[in-house]
């Protein structure tokens, strides 16, 4: 059995190994090779216990699952993987930044079949490690030439467009909701916000939104009328009100 510290996943697993494996997750999963079941959670005064679990076959062949522990002084994650061959434990692996790539891949490989063909301008509301995990993985599947960044702090802001800057490529920050929503190709929403800020009218024909930061009920991103305006939405995977997904958080959708 293999222990797997945060540091190791760091210099083991590149943006480009999660999008081709979550891809692959996908993919399993429409055609009846994967399970996947839904977060639960057990709620307790001061403390929240995550559970996701799931089997994929194909070439992997396992079963495992994602749980974690929030409370007051931090949240923990840890994946254990188990073998279906053998039924043998393969691995514990802390799993902070392996959720922030496979969060990351999950909106990549969204918007690779997803959005325009020739997007290249990406917005993105949020500035912490999951906004940085966004860009990463996206700037593999788009061709960019301008990423605006939009926080309620703004010395956030500019650190998070420092940080796209010293990757090399161009970084603006927006002054509001709507500054960071125009002109974009892609939305990126990546908060813990509990009300809603992306309104019908920040939003225009032909958007990529990935909307990733709401797994609780009582969290939003996207306003009702946004979600509803009289135009279709091509939806990858979807939360619905009260319930959290594992393999995906949030809404990945295009309007056209």
């Amino acid at each position: 059995m293999l222990l797997i510290r945060e540091f190791e996943v760091d210099e083991l697993v590149s943006f480009d190994d999660a999008i081709r494996a979550v891809e692959d997750g996908f993919r399993l999963l429409g055609s009846g090779g994967a399970v996947n079941l839904p977060r639960r959670r057990a709620i307790a005064s001061g403390a929240v216990l995550h559970v996701l679990q799931g089997i994929v076959l194909g070439d992997y062949k396992v079963a495992g699952l994602k749980t974690y522990l929030s409370t007051r002084y931090g949240t923990r994650f840890v994946v254990v993987l188990f073998s279906l061959d053998s039924g043998e434990l393969l691995a514990v692996i802390e799993a902070d930044r392996l959720g922030q790539l496979r969060t990351g891949a999950a909106s990549a490989v969204a918007t690779k079949y997803m959005a325009r063909r020739d997007s290249s301008v990406l917005g993105i509301v949020g500035a912490g490690v999951q906004a940085r995990a966004q860009f990463e993985a996206l700037s593999r599947v788009l061709n960019l030439r301008l990423v605006k960044v939009f926080s309620r702090t703004r010395g956030h802001a500019e650190e998070f467009a420092s940080f796209i800057r010293s990757r090399g490529f161009d970084a603006v920050v927006a002054g509001d909701y709507g500054e960071v929503c125009k002109g974009v190709d892609v939305l990126v929403t990546a908060t813990n916000s509990r009300d809603p800020f992306i309104r019908s009218n920040h939003i225009a024909p032909g958007m990529h939104i990935n909307a990733i930061g709401s797994n609780w009920a009582n969290r939003a991103e996207l306003a009702p009328d946004a979600v509803l305006r009289p135009m279709s939405l091509r939806l990858m995977m979807w939360v619905r009100p009260g319930r959290s997904w594992g393999l995906d958080n949030g809404w990945r959708c295009r309007l056209v």
